[in-house]
C-alpha cells in the first residue's frame, strides 16, 4: 500500500506554478503517512513527466522500492509508482513466467504488475484482482489505471489551457501544485448536502476530479504544445490471448450456476488471499454477518494468530458484545475500545485533512492508528451490503429517492444552490425516472446502481483508504474481489431482496445461505439472523455529545446566517464544514499558518474547540464573499419526487423540523403545564407494572420517560428513541442516572434497531405521546411495533382532541394574525374559496383534524384492537400558548418574516383580549395487537 503522486506538463511550469520535480517532492512529502517504509521521485524527461511515490510494505520488504524502474541502470526504460494490492499476483506472476515473461527479482505485486504491463499493456487491467492505482510512464506516455471499484483514489488536476496535468493519492497533496485553486465546488457540496456523496467521486474543491473506477488514462504532450488524453473503460473487457493461457479471476465464479454454490466455492479463496501478507493481518469486526463470516475464514487461513478489533462510545453498544462473543467462539486476539468525544473531538481537524470532506471522524480513522500497534493491514466487511442488498433502502427504493429529492428541493428553496450546481442531480433523478419505464425492476436497479458505485467509494472505501492510511494500515475488502463481484453482478434486485412470491425478505440472501454451508451451525445461526445494525451507531452517541457541545462553540446566530446551513444535517455537520474551510479554502494569512502549510499540517495547528474564537472573523470572511443563489420559494430547478415516495418526502420535513429546534423545545416542553398532564395520563393509562421494558417512541425530550419512572419508579428498563440526535441530546439531559437505552431511529426502523439490543427479550409497553399520527407511513410503525411487543403488550399514545384548541385559531384570525387555510403568507386574509369573514360556510384556522373515531378506525386497519382510551383537559395560560406557537416546529408559516420580540407582543395581546386562559383537551388511547 502506497501513495503515488505526479505531473505531466508540456514544457516548463508557467509563473504561477513550480518546478514539476520540486511540486512531485513536496506531493511526496504531504503523502508520508500512507507509505512511511519508502519514498522516491523519478523524473522522465521524454514524456515531460514526473513520478513519485511513498511505500507501505506488506510484502518483499527489501525487493519493492518503489517508483519501480522496469530495467535497472536503463533510465529510458518504463517507471511505475504502484498504490494497492494484487491478490492474484502469485498465480499471474506464474502465468506470465510460464508464457515466456523473464523471471522475476522480487516476490511483491509491484513487479508483477510491471511485467504485465510489459507483457499485456493495457489488456492487463482486466486481469487483475485486486485493490490499485498504478501510474506508468512508458516512452512519451503516461498511463494512469483505477481498480473496477475504485478502493483506491486518484484525483486529476488539470491546467486550464490543457498544458499540464498533476495527479495524487489524496486531495490535500495536490494543494503542494501552486496553481491548484483553494476554490469550492458548489457542485460537489450541493451533491453532500441533499444526497450524502458527491457523484462521480470528484472533490469539493473545483477543477479537481477522480479518475473513474475501471479506467485508464493515457496522456502524452501533443505536437501544439497541448495535451493529449484517451480515456478507456477496461471493465468487462475481454481476456487477452495468452499462451498458456493467463488465470482469469472472475472464471471460476462464473462456471457456477448456482450464486450460493459460487459464494461457498470463492469465500475461502479470496479471504486467504487477503490474508497474505510478510507482516501480521487483522480484522475490523462488528459481530455481524459481513465482518463475522470472514473473522471465521481469516482464522482458517491466517499465519498466525487472528486480532480481531471492535470500536464503540458506549459499553452497552450490541456491537462489543456480539463482536466479543464471536471473538471467544473463533478464538482470536480480540481488542475493544471506547471511544469518547475528547477523542473524537481531538482527532476531528486531521480527519478533515486527510479525508478532504467535511466530516467527523469515523471508525476508519479513530481505529487505524490503535489496530496499527498490532497489525499491518486488516480486513473489513465493507460491501457486502452494496452488492447483496443488506441495507433498509434496498427495500424501499422509491422512498429512498424520494428523500434523496426531498434533500435537494430543501437546499433548492432555502437558496443553497447555485446556478447550473445542480445539474448533475437533476440529471440522475431523470435518470431514475428513465429507468422505471424499463420495468418494475427498472428504477432499484439503478438505485443499486449508484449507490455500488458513488457512495460505496466516498462513504466506505476513500474513508478507509484515507482513514487508516493515516497510520499506515492497510486495509482489505474481500467481498470486493473479483470473484465474489461476479457473482453478484449476475443476481437482480428481487433475487436479492424478495422471496419466490415477491414478499420481502432480508437482504443478502445468498451470502447467509453461503454462510450456513460453510459455517458449524453454532456460528452460522448467531451471524445469519442478527439483525442489521448501520455503523454509524457505533458513534452515535459521541455524535450527540458534539453536536451539543457545537452548540457552545459556535458564535450565536451562526447557524441562520450561515450560507452553506441547508447542506448540513446537525450541528456537527456544519462545524465540519468551517473545518475544510479553513484547512483548504482560507489563505494561509487569515490563519497565521506559513504559505506553503497544506491541509495535514494545517490540522496541526488547529483546535476544533477554539475554531470560532480563533479564526471566526476569517471564516466570516470567506463565506460572506462566497457567492450563491437567492432563496425561492417556489423554485423552477426542483424536482419531482417519485409518486410512491411521499411518505419519505414528509418523514423527511418532519426530523429537519424537529432537530433544528430542539433544544427551545426542550426547555418548553419540560414546563408547559399541557405538556406534563398529557404524559402523565399516558404513562397513568398504560398500566406499567414493576419489571417491565418500555418504549418512549418520539422521545423528543425524554419527558414520557420521566413521567413514566415517576408513575412506575421499577421499570426495568426503557428504550428512548428518537430519529433526531438532538432530541436525544436533551433526553440524556433529562433522564440522566435512569435506565434508559437511547436509540437514534426514525419511527417505522425501531425493530432493526433494538432487537439486537434485546436479544430474547421483547417490550411490555410502548409510549408515544402526541407524535404517532405525525407519522406518514402509520401502519408501517404499527406493523414495525408489532415485532416488538411481548405476548399481551400494548401500545399507549395520545392525541389532542381536535375540538379543543380551534378557538386559538379562532382569535388569532379575528385578529389577522392566523392566515385561513390557503390564504396568502403575508398575514391573515380570506380565502376566495372560503367566501369573506362572517358569510355562512366560511371556515378560518387549519383544517380539521382526524376524529377520535376515524384514528381508532385507522389502527384497527391495520390490525390492532382498542382496549380503553381516557381524556384530560387542562387550561393554557395566554402566554404558555404563545410561547408554544413560537417553538420552530409549530411556528406558521406566515410569521416567517416576522421576528419573535415582534409578533409574540402581538400573540398575547390578541388572546388576552378574549381570554386569560384557554382550554386543552388530551385523550390517551390503548391499543394491542390483534
Amino acid at each position: 500500500m502506497c501513495g503515488i503522486a505526479g505531473v505531466i506538463e508540456a514544457g516548463p511550469s508557467g509563473p504561477d506554478g513550480g518546478s514539476a520535480l520540486a511540486v512531485v517532492e513536496a506531493m511526496v512529502r504531504a503523502l508520508h503517512h500512507r507509505g512511511p517504509d519508502g519514498a522516491g521521485v523519478v523524473p522522465c524527461p521524454r514524456a515531460g513527466a514526473v513520478l513519485g511515490s511513498t511505500r507501505l510494505a506488506l510484502l518483499d520488504d527489501a525487493g519493492g522500492s518503489q517508483p519501480w524502474r522496469f530495467d535497472p541502470g536503463d533510465d529510458a526504460s518504463p517507471v511505475l509508482a504502484f498504490n494497492g494490492e494484487l491478490y492474484n499476483h502469485p498465480e499471474l506472476a506464474a502465468a506470465l513466467t510460464r508464457a515466456g515473461s523473464p523471471a522475476p527479482r522480487s516476490s511483491c505485486d509491484t513487479e508483477t504488475l510491471a511485467r504485465g504491463w510489459r507483457a499485456l499493456g493495457s489488456s492487463l487491467w482486466a486481469q487483475l484482482d485486486g485493490m490499485f492505482a498504478a501510474a506508468i510512464v512508458d516512452g512519451d506516455e503516461l498511463v494512469l489505471a483505477r481498480d473496477p471499484h475504485g478502493q483506491k483514489p486518484v484525483f486529476l488536476w488539470r491546467e486550464p489551457e490543457g498544458r499540464a496535468l498533476v495527479f495524487a493519492s489524496e486531495l490535500g497533496a495536490l494543494l503542494a501544485e501552486p496553481r491548484v485553486r483553494r476554490r469550492l465546488d458548489p457542485a460537489v457540496l450541493v451533491e453532500l448536502g441533499a444526497i450524502g456523496f458527491p457523484l462521480g467521486d470528484d472533490a469539493l474543491l473545483a477543477g479537481v476530479v477522480s479518475l473513474p473506477p475501471g479506467h485508464e488514462l493515457r496522456v502524452r504532450v501533443g505536437e501544439d504544445g497541448r495535451l493529449r488524453e484517451t480515456l478507456f473503460d477496461f471493465r468487462g473487457a475481454p481476456a487477452p490471448r495468452a499462451e498458456p493461457p493467463l488465470p482469469d479471476p472472475r472464471a471460476a465464479a462464473a462456471r457456477v450456476d448456482d450464486p450460493v454454490d459460487a459464494l461457498v466455492a470463492s469465500l475461502p479463496g479470496v479471504v486467504a488471499s487477503h490474508a497474505r501478507a510478510d507482516h501480521p493481518v487483522g480484522l475490523f469486526l462488528s459481530g455481524g454477518l459481513d465482518s463475522g463470516l470472514l473473522a471465521a475464514l481469516l482464522v482458517e487461513h491466517a499465519q498466525g494468530p487472528v486480532h480481531t478489533f471492535t470500536l464503540a462510545d458506549d459499553p452497552e453498544h450490541p456491537d462489543l458484545e456480539a463482536a466479543r462473543t464471536l471473538a471467544a467462539k473463533l478464538g482470536t486476539v480480540h481488542h475493544e475500545r471506547i471511544v469518547s468525544a475528547d477523542e473524537v473531538e481531538a482527532a476531528w481537524p486531521l480527519a478533515v485533512a486527510i479525508q478532504g470532506l467535511p466530516a467527523a471522524p469515523t471508525v476508519a480513522e479513530l481505529g487505524g492508528a490503535w489496530a496499527r500497534q498490532w497489525v499491518k493491514a486488516a480486513l473489513v466487511g465493507d460491501g457486502a451490503d452494496e452488492l447483496f442488498a443488506g441495507y433498509r433502502y434496498h427495500q424501499v427504493p422509491h422512498r429512498t429517492i424520494g428523500s434523496m429529492a426531498a434533500g435537494y428541493n430543501r437546499m433548492v428553496r432555502q437558496g443553497a444552490v447555485p446556478k447550473g450546481a445542480g445539474d448533475r442531480l437533476r440529471a440522475q433523478f431523470q435518470a431514475f425516472k428513465d429507468a422505471e419505464a424499463e420495468g418494475p425492476l427498472g428504477t432499484p436497479t439503478a438505485l443499486m446502481r449508484l449507490f455500488a458505485e458513488d457512495r460505496l467509494v466516498v462513504n466506505h472505501l476513500r474513508r478507509w483508504d484515507h482513514g487508516a492510511l493515516a497510520h499506515g494500515l492497510e486495509v482489505r475488502l474481500p467481498y470486493l474481489a473479483r470473484p465474489i463481484t461476479a457473482v453478484a453482478e449476475r443476481l437482480p434486485w428481487s433475487a436479492l431482496v424478495r422471496d419466490a412470491q415477491g414478499r420481502p425478505i432480508p437482504g443478502k440472501a445468498p451470502l447467509r445461505a453461503a454462510a450456513r454451508r460453510l459455517l458449524p451451525e453454532s456460528l452460522s445461526r448467531d451471524l445469519t439472523e442478527r439483525a442489521k445494525i448501520a455503523a454509524p451507531s457505533a458513534l452515535a452517541k459521541v455524535r450527540a455529545e458534539l453536536n451539543a457541545r457545537c452548540r457552545a462553540w459556535m458564535p450565536a446566530g451562526h447557524r441562520e446566517g450561515h450560507p452553506l446551513a441547508a447542506c448540513a444535517l446537525d450541528e456537527v455537520s456544519l462545524v465540519s464544514i468551517d473545518l475544510f474551510a479553513a484547512l483548504y479554502l482560507l489563505d494561509a494569512s487569515a490563519l497565521g499558518v506559513p504559505a506553503d502549510a497544506l491541509p495535514v499540517a494545517r490540522a496541526r495547528e488547529l483546535s476544533v474547540a477554539q475554531l470560532y474564537a480563533r479564526h471566526g472573523e476569517a471564516l466570516d470572511a470567506y463565506w460572506r464573499g462566497l457567492e450563491l443563489a437567492s432563496p425561492q420559494p417556489s423554485p423552477k430547478t426542483a424536482v419531482k419526487p417519485q409518486p410512491k415516495s411521499k411518505p419519505a418526502d414528509l418523514s423527511a420535513l418532519l426530523h429537519d423540523r424537529w432537530t433544528r429546534g430542539a433544544d427551545r423545545y426542550a426547555d418548553a416542553a419540560l414546563e408547559l403545564e399541557t405538556y406534563t398532564a398529557s404524559n402523565a395520563l399516558l404513562a397513568e393509562l398504560a398500566d406499567l407494572r414493576p419489571g417491565m421494558r418500555v418504549i418512549d417512541l418520539a422521545c423528543g425530550t425524554g419527558a414520557t420517560s420521566r413521567a413514566a419512572f415517576e408513575r412506575q419508579p421499577e421499570l426495568a428498563k426503557v428504550y428512548a428513541v428518537d430519529w433526531s440526535a438532538q432530541m436525544l441530546d436533551e433526553a440524556r439531559r433529562v433522564l440522566e442516572g435512569s435506565p434508559v437505552h437511547f436509540a437514534q431511529a426514525p419511527a417505522g426502523a425501531l425493530a432493526p434497531a433494538l432487537l439486537p439490543v434485546l436479544g430474547e427479550q421483547r417490550i411490555d409497553r410502548v409510549l408515544c405521546n402526541a407524535a404517532l399520527f405525525q407519522f406518514p407511513d402509520y401502519a408501517g410503525v404499527l406493523a414495525d411495533l408489532r415485532q416488538l411487543l411481548a405476548p399481551g403488550g400494548t401500545l399507549a399514545f395520545t392525541v389532542p382532541e381536535p375540538t379543543q384548541g380551534k378557538a386559538i385559531a379562532e382569535v388569532l384570525a379575528r385578529h389577522d394574525l392566523y392566515p385561513l387555510r390557503g390564504a396568502k403568507t403575508s398575514g391573515f386574509r380570506p380565502s376566495p374559496r372560503q367566501g369573506p369573514p362572517g358569510r355562512p360556510g366560511a371556515r378560518r384556522g387549519p383544517p380539521p383534524q382526524p376524529s377520535f373515531e376515524q384514528r381508532v378506525a385507522a389502527t384497527e386497519a391495520a390490525g390492532w384492537t382498542l382496549v380503553h382510551s381516557q381524556v384530560r383537559a387542562v387550561s393554557m395560560a395566554a402566554e404558555e400558548h404563545v410561547r408554544w406557537l413560537l417553538l420552530p416546529m409549530f411556528r406558521h408559516p406566515s410569521w416567517a418574516q416576522v421576528p419573535d420580540e415582534e409578533l409574540r407582543p402581538r400573540l398575547i395581546e390578541a388572546l388576552r383580549s378574549e381570554g386569560e386562559r384557554y382550554p386543552v383537551a388530551w385523550r390517551a388511547v390503548v391499543v394491542a395487537p390483534g
